[in-house]
């Protein structure tokens, strides 16, 4: 525990241990490189970032279209490194063992308007856990809190991230599923043998679904 599991009131309920993992998977090829970019085209208070810079990144591209989610990334930055960095004898700050991260504000439905998400051959790893829409898990004593029939409506979300609220089927936001418009992305974006990691939305009926199939349904080509 290093002090990157404090969570911002914004940031999603993925666990270090998996963001780690993911880190892992998507810098695999890269270790031997003298510099590694990662991008995180959804990135939110940039998570993954963090974890990808604990494991070697050099330069660290997080994309959101709210910036509001970017302070907490910041303050992870910040303790991580004061917690890692060399020091002194005297307890100074002599090198800081994390790069800062850059922030730019975007659209992943609309990459061409933001340069990060349309430089050709510009990064090394794509790390992503995007708004997938069908929400993270509400644990309560260990127990998911969601309803039974939570991930059964088609391409919407059913907002009960407030435990303390009765569920209101009502309650429901529009929602996209990115998953196409992100692969464009890392198409366009990842030098050779780059990588790409990120999460796909499963829904109940699609728990049996393979992989390739997923992606067929999701309109990947």
């Amino acid at each position: 525990n290093v002090g990157i599991n404090k969570k911002s009131n914004i940031s999603t309920a993925m666990e270090p241990e998996i963001g780690f993992l993911m880190a892992n998977l998507a810098l695999a090829r890269s270790y031997n490189n003298s510099s590694i970019r990662v991008l995180d085209p959804c990135c939110g208070s940039g998570s993954l970032l963090l974890y990808s810079a604990a494991l070697g990144a050099t330069d660290l591209v997080g994309v959101d279209s709210d910036s509001s989610v970017w302070s907490g990334a910041f303050e992870n930055f910040a303790r991580f490194r004061a917690i890692s960095g060399i020091r002194s004898r005297g307890g100074e700050l002599l090198s800081p063992s994390l790069p800062t991260p850059k922030f730019y504000c975007g659209d992943v439905l609309d990459p061409s308007s933001t340069e990060v998400l349309s430089v050709a051959n510009s990064f090394d790893a794509v790390v992503c856990d995007p708004p997938y829409n069908i929400g993270a898990p509400i644990l309560l004593n260990g127990k998911d809190a969601r309803p039974a029939n939570y991930h059964d409506y088609d391409d919407v979300r059913i907002d009960c991230t407030d435990y303390r609220r009765p569920f209101d089927v009502d309650n429901i936001h529009d929602g996209k599923d990115l998953t196409n418009e992100i692969i464009g992305i890392a198409r366009k974006v990842l030098r050779e043998r780059g990588r790409i990691v990120f999460f796909i939305p499963v829904r109940s009926n699609e728990m049996s679904t393979s992989l390739a199939d997923l992606l067929i349904f999701r309109g990947c080509t």
